[in-house]
C-alpha cells in the first residue's frame, strides 16, 4: 500500500533515498532506464557550480539566474497543468512538492555516486524495507 508523506521533510526523505539507490540500480544494469533519472543530479550540480563560480564571475551570476528562471517558469507551468486536471486549490503547494522532488531526488543521486565513488555507505541512510 502507499501512503502519502504527511509533510515537505518526509517526503524529502522519501526522494532522497530514491535517488540515493538509483545509482545502485544504474550500477548494477550498466545503463540508466531513462535519461530522467539524471536530470535532477544535472540540475543540483549545476545550481551549486554556478552558485559557487557566481561569486566570482559575472556570466556564471547571469548563468543561474537564467537557469533558476527556466526553471521556476517549467514548474509554474507544470503546477498549472497539473492543477486544471486534479483541482485548482492544489496549485499553491505544487511548485514547492515539484521542487522537492527534483531537488531532494537529485542531492540524492548526486550522494549515492559519491558513495559509490568512496565504496562507503553513509551512516545516515537508511534502507527502504525497514
Amino acid at each position: 500500500w502507499y501512503s502519502p508523506r504527511g509533510s515537505l521533510r518526509q517526503l524529502f526523505k522519501q526522494y532522497f533515498q530514491y535517488g540515493f539507490w538509483k545509482v545502485a540500480v544504474i550500477r548494477k544494469h550498466r545503463i540508466p532506464a531513462s535519461w530522467r533519472h539524471l536530470v535532477p543530479v544535472t540540475l543540483v550540480v549545476s545550481l551549486m557550480l554556478l552558485l559557487i563560480a557566481s561569486a566570482f564571475l559575472t556570466p556564471a551570476r547571469l548563468l543561474l539566474y537564467v537557469e533558476m528562471g527556466c526553471y521556476l517558469t517549467f514548474i509554474g507551468l507544470g503546477s498549472i497543468r497539473i492543477a486544471s486536471r486534479s483541482g485548482w486549490s492544489l496549485l499553491p503547494l505544487l511548485p514547492v512538492v515539484i521542487g522537492c522532488f527534483h531537488f531532494s531526488y537529485g542531492s540524492g543521486f548526486l550522494m549515492g555516486l559519491l558513495s559509490a565513488r568512496s565504496g562507503k555507505r553513509p551512516q545516515n541512510v537508511k534502507n527502504l524495507s525497514r
